[in-house]
C-alpha cells in the first residue's frame, strides 16, 4: 500500500521527500553567498560571473576576491575581478553617487589597467567636479575637472569642464588651453 501510495504522490506531481532535499541542497550551494574558502576558483569565477551577469555586483566581487585569492596569478580571475569593480562603479555613477563610484573604479584601475575603466574613472570625476561647482565650491571642483583631464586627456568633456571651472573663476587665459 505505501508503494501505491508514493507512485500516486509521483503522478500528482508533488515531490517526495528526497526530491525536496535535493532541491534545498541544490539552492544553499547555487546560492553566490554561500561560497566556501576551499571552493575551486574556478567555480568561484564562475559563479562570479554569473553574479555579475545578473547584476549583483557585490556579491560578484566577493566571489571573485575568494577565486583571486586562490589563484593571483590567474589573469582570467583578475579581469573578472576588476571588470565586476567598474560594472558596480557605473552602477552608482548612474544613481549621481561619484565618491562610491570613483572608489571603486580607482581598486578596479589598480588590478586592471584598462582604458574603459580609465574613461568611467575620468567621467566620476567630473560628475563629482560639477555637484562641487554647482555647491558654490570652485576650487575643489577645478581640482575634479583637473583629475578627470589627467585620468583621460583625450576626454573633452574633461577639459570643458575645467575651462567652464577656469572661466568662472576669472582665469580667462587658463581656461583658453584647458
Amino acid at each position: 500500500m505505501s508503494n501505491d501510495k508514493s507512485v500516486r504522490n509521483r503522478a500528482s506531481g508533488r515531490p517526495g521527500i528526497l526530491g525536496l532535499l535535493i532541491a534545498v541542497v541544490f539552492i544553499f550551494t547555487a546560492a553566490p553567498g554561500w561560497a566556501e574558502e576551499g571552493e575551486d576558483p574556478i567555480r568561484l569565477n564562475n559563479r562570479g560571473i554569473a553574479s555579475m551577469n545578473a547584476g549583483k555586483f557585490k556579491d560578484a566581487i566577493r566571489l571573485l576576491q575568494l577565486a583571486h585569492e586562490a589563484r593571483p596569478d590567474d589573469s582570467t580571475i583578475l579581469q573578472n575581478l576588476a571588470m565586476a569593480m567598474n560594472n558596480l562603479g557605473v552602477q552608482y555613477l548612474s544613481e549621481t553617487e561619484p565618491d562610491k563610484a570613483m572608489r571603486w573604479f580607482m581598486q578596479s584601475f589598480q588590478l586592471f589597467p584598462d582604458d574603459v575603466i580609465r574613461k568611467n574613472l575620468a567621467q566620476a570625476f567630473i560628475q563629482k567636479g560639477r555637484r562641487e561647482s554647482s555647491e558654490g565650491r570652485l576650487e575643489l571642483a577645478r581640482q575634479f575637472f583637473r583629475d578627470a583631464a589627467s585620468t583621460d586627456p583625450r576626454s573633452a568633456a574633461a577639459h570643458e569642464w575645467l575651462g567652464r571651472n577656469l572661466y568662472e573663476q576669472g582665469q580667462l587665459g587658463e581656461a583658453l588651453t584647458a
